[in-house]
């Protein structure tokens, strides 16, 4: 995942916020205002995801396919409720997490997806104001700290990686540590 695909995240958030609006207009009437919420925020979720993929050189239209599935399991199951948008942010959280190919450690998956996760709610939740343009500004106050999830992940693809699987970045950390162990056991250092 290339640092470059951040502009096109964070423009995909400011277009899921200025078109809930014009959602709004036309699934409201249907869905009524929490379930046109949810769907909107389901099929932003998938191209959120859906892009993710497409930068990591995966085809975005099956991964698109996938959140909107199990999304849309989600919001039948607990329709137009907060316990149901919570769930659904964690299957966009877990698609991304699956179809990005980002590596490490499942620990270390689950705390980033989490913390992306849990700030971007707590974010929006405090940006929130009543009406249309408050929803608005959740919105794309959620998508912002998503798209941070392309800096925050690795690897990246111009980083290459030694015979040893480690970056340079941590083979040059790892001997500055010893030429720094090395002179503080010698009683040097700066004076």
């Amino acid at each position: 995942m290339s640092p470059s695909s951040f502009p096109r995240q964070l423009v995909l958030a400011a277009l899921a916020a200025a078109l809930w609006p014009a959602a709004w207009l036309v699934l409201a009437p249907v869905l009524g205002g929490p379930g046109a919420l949810a769907a909107h925020l389901l099929v932003t979720g998938a191209c959120h995801v859906g892009a993710l993929a497409a930068a990591a050189g995966r085809r975005p239209l099956p991964t698109f396919g996938l959140v909107l599935g199990l999304g849309g399991a989600v919001l039948v199951l607990a329709p137009g409720s907060r316990e149901g948008l919570l769930a659904l942010a964690g299957v966009v959280g877990a698609c991304r997490a699956l179809v990005s190919g980002s590596g490490g450690s499942p620990a270390r998956v689950l705390l980033r997806e989490g913390a992306l996760l849990g700030l971007g709610l707590l974010l929006a939740r405090s940006v929130a104001g009543p009406g249309i343009a408050g929803q608005c500004l959740a919105i794309w106050a959620f998508g912002l700290v998503q798209s941070a999830w392309v800096l925050v992940a690795g690897p990246h693809p111009g980083v290459r990686r030694g015979a040893a699987g480690v970056d340079p970045f941590e083979r040059s950390r790892a001997a500055l540590r010893t030429i720094v162990e090395a002179g503080a056991g010698r009683g040097g250092g700066a004076r």
